[in-house]
């Protein structure tokens, strides 16, 4: 009977250390795992939010559509500036002044 239990007592020894190891093996596979899962996290936060706010997603959609058409987003090209500057230049006529007719 007492080297029944001597025998389990050691097969539970070996069994913890056995048990160590493996949480030694798989703190590291975790690590290695760690970057790749959280950013799998975050895109399904993004589906979620997208599910809860689809009014919002719409309208940034639509948005970024308008915005591309003027050359925004376009990819490939250089940026195009949403507004132009306005420039004075005295020498040049005024081209959206109202004609005037001359007085006689």
């Amino acid at each position: 009977m007492k080297q029944r239990l001597a025998d389990i007592a050691q097969h539970k020894s070996r069994l913890l250390q056995k048990i160590e190891l493996q949480r030694a093996e798989l703190a590291g596979i975790a690590l290695h795992w760690k970057r790749p899962m959280a950013l799998a996290d975050m895109g399904m936060q993004a589906v979620r939010m997208v599910f809860r706010h689809r009014a919002l997603f719409a309208g940034l959609v639509t948005a970024v559509l308008a915005l591309r058409r003027r050359g925004a987003f376009a990819p490939g090209q250089e940026e195009k500036p949403m507004f132009r500057p306005l420039r004075f230049d005295p020498k040049q006529p005024d081209r959206h002044a109202i004609p005037r007719k001359p007085i006689l």
